[in-house]
């Protein structure tokens, strides 16, 4: 039989890991999913890929 002491300390033990897992669900669910970074990274490849485009299309016209 587990005496009603050690069983309540391992009833708060777990409480305390379930609680820190559950903040950290907490943080990651307020971290928005695109940041202001990645958008602006994105938008800059965007615009180089277009300027190489652009300037391929020049090339091609000034071949001929």
């Amino acid at each position: 039989m587990v005496p009603l002491a050690l069983y309540q300390q391992g009833e708060r033990d777990r409480d305390r890991e379930v609680q820190g897992l559950a903040d950290r669900v907490e943080k990651l669910e307020e971290r928005p999913a695109m940041t202001v970074g990645r958008w602006v990274g994105i938008l800059a490849v965007v615009v180089a890929f277009l300027a190489l485009a652009v300037q391929a299309y020049g090339t091609m016209r000034g071949a001929k």
